[in-house]
């Protein structure tokens, strides 16, 4: 008998278009002969839409788009469908409030629970967690708006010592790349905190990292299967929002890596370590900085909710040890249930 997915995408943050690709490439590789698919779409107001349900499909990503006659009560999910494949990107999505809802109503997810969600989601909160676990990572400082209005010219001399220019600045709670900007001096600096400021109240700036960019795929509940490593080559100044969906074209995804066999090897073996922190279910990405001047490795983040785009790392990756994309859909979904089945939601509150 055929399960029903409801692929929930859209959704309030700055990954909307994002997350708007991802549920089509979904919708476009999901097994027919074993699910029938509800897409569900979250416009930019947290409004949800009713797409009725497909068996086969989308002819394309405007027709997906276009379709979201009747207004829909999330609430319902539990008794419509079996299991939700949520593919929205960044805040509402992916830091665990929507989690957060999707456990209230006892229903079976894709994809990490409440805290792991917040936790990564939070790149600084990330980053005090890697250090508690020994973790390498660069350099980092995070503060929040109201204290940037207050003590502004202390922390840009703060910034200016330890870190240092470059640097990076990113919205403590963003993906995609979005709202990050590169600081060469002062006036760079000021003006990339202002536009992460548009975004979040808290931002995190990075030292510059002269390295290499590797990321490694993560599937299941633990133990974890681990992916090929594959490396970003752009001709963009850095990895940001335009050159992974906009100009694309200037972007080479080498997998596998021609990293040293040592090297690979204690890439996965911080990847486990960090799945294992984090205590990730189904599925993650996990980004590595690779300095071949001093061979270290170092963790750049990682993320709950990567993309789904035909562009994405993730399942290419896998992809790339055998899992091709209609079976890794598969093995997500079937998870989110074995996962569902462990959570014991309401047992506490069961009585004789």
């Amino acid at each position: 008998m055929k399960r029903t997915v409801a692929v929930l995408y859209g959704g309030a943050s700055g990954e909307h278009e994002v997350s708007i690709k991802s549920a089509f490439n979904i919708l476009s590789n999901i097994d027919y002969t074993q699910f029938d698919a509800k897409p569900i779409f979250i416009d930019k107001e947290n409004k949800w839409f009713e797409q009725g349900t497909f068996q086969a499909a989308p002819r394309t990503e405007s027709q997906l788009v276009a379709t979201h006659p009747t207004t829909f009560n999330p609430f319902e999910l539990e008794s419509l469908v079996d299991v939700v494949f949520p593919i929205t990107h960044g805040p509402f999505g992916e830091d665990g409030r929507l989690q957060s809802i999707l456990d209230y109503i006892n229903v079976p997810y894709v994809g990490c629970g409440v805290l792991e969600s917040a936790v990564s989601m939070d790149k600084g909160t990330t980053k005090d967690l890697f250090v508690a676990n020994n973790i390498p990572q660069g350099q980092y400082q995070y503060f929040y708006e109201n204290d940037y209005a207050v003590s502004k010219d202390s922390i840009l001399t703060d910034i200016e010592t330890q870190l240092g220019y470059p640097c990076f600045i990113k919205p403590a709670n963003l993906g995609s790349s979005v709202g990050i900007n590169k600081a060469t001096n002062r006036a760079e600096l000021v003006y990339a905190l202002e536009v992460a400021f548009n975004h979040d109240n808290k931002v995190v700036v990075e030292e510059f990292i002269k390295a290499r960019e590797v990321e490694i795929g993560v599937l299941g509940n633990g133990p974890y299967t681990l992916s090929s490593i594959g490396e970003i080559e752009t001709s963009a100044d850095f990895y940001d929002y335009d050159a992974k969906y906009v100009s694309t074209e200037g972007n080479k995804m080498l997998i596998p890596t021609s990293l040293p066999s040592e090297v690979e090897a204690e890439i996965r073996m911080y990847a486990e370590k960090v799945a294992k922190v984090i205590n990730v279910k189904g599925l993650s990405r996990i980004d590595f900085f690779y300095s071949e001047e001093t061979n270290r490795i170092m963790v750049n983040e990682i993320n709950t909710l990567p993309g789904f785009t035909k562009y994405s790392m993730y399942p290419m990756l896998f992809g790339d040890i055998g899992i091709e994309y209609k079976d890794l859909i598969t093995q997500l979904i079937d998870l989110a249930v074995a996962n569902h089945k462990t959570k014991k939601l309401y047992s506490q509150l069961v009585t004789k």
